[in-house]
């Protein structure tokens, strides 16, 4: 019981120093895109609010889908393709893709239709498009459709993105090059310039130029906060790490600072 009070109470300091690391940018980021869908059932029609509940953006009958802001595009879907429209309600990038996701970092995962392969189903050709509609970069990838997400590509996330190819994970830049080759079997998207993947089962972290800078030896892993720190866990453990993947003991201070220093 002891062991698992202090394992919840090491969860608690996370969220609470993970709430706290949120960079300016991004607080400013939400607070610019924070117009909600809501589904208005008399009529089945979509509308935008505000946080406050007020309506801002009134979509027409034949829009089926809506869904969230992000770099001042929201995805909607007419009929069973995709477009885009900007805060005004105007359609900016009209509905021609099969499936596509939230822009991220002026980039949004598409696809342009289905490719037949043998043996498989919900195969697509998938790629990149800017915030005007332009294909950003050409859509030579495929990927199995599972459960409504791409399984080969990722979000870009401070200039790279995922990409799995043969069923090995590596990254591209924005301008659709490799970045880092695929050679692992997991990768997650990059945070404060270091991204989890996966090598024989175990997680670690690399840089941008796909170095290994903590070994593989994790069960689980995390990104890393503003603040340099990472939660891990191996077995039942859990612990924080820094960058150098030294454990290190997070405290909170009278008033309330989360504080850290190496753990003996």
């Amino acid at each position: 019981m002891k062991q698992r009070g202090f394992l919840f109470f090491v969860y608690l300091i996370g969220i609470g120093l993970a709430s706290l690391c949120a960079s300016a940018e991004q607080v400013q980021k939400q607070e610019s895109d924070e117009l909600f869908p809501v589904q208005v059932q008399q009529g089945n029609t979509w509308t935008y609010t505000d946080k406050t509940g007020q309506p801002v953006i009134k979509l027409q009958p034949h829009v089926y889908e809506a869904y969230s802001f992000s770099d001042g595009r929201a995805r909607v879907r007419i009929g069973s393709k995709f477009g885009y429209i900007d805060r005004t309600g105007r359609m900016v990038i009209q509905p021609r893709f099969d499936e596509a996701y939230d822009f991220s970092e002026g980039f949004a995962r598409v696809t342009f239709g289905a490719v037949m392969i043998p043996e498989l189903m919900g195969v697509f050709k998938a790629g990149y498009i800017d915030t005007t509609g332009k294909v950003a970069i050409k859509p030579r990838f495929f990927f199995v459709y599972v459960g409504g997400e791409l399984e080969t590509l990722q979000d870009f996330s401070e200039g790279l993105a995922g990409i799995r190819i043969s069923n090995k994970w590596g990254y591209l830049d924005k301008t659709g090059k490799t970045a880092i080759e695929p050679k692992f079997e997991e990768a997650k998207p990059f945070s404060q310039g270091l991204a989890i993947v996966r090598l024989r089962g175990k997680y670690g972290y690399i840089d941008k130029s796909g170095e290994i800078v903590i070994r593989p030896q994790f069960d689980k892993a995390w990104s890393f906060s503003p603040q340099g720190l990472a939660s891990v866990q191996i077995g039942q453990e859990i612990k924080f790490i820094d960058r150098t993947g030294m454990a290190v003991r997070v405290f909170k201070d009278e008033s309330g600072n989360y504080i850290w220093q190496p753990k003996k």
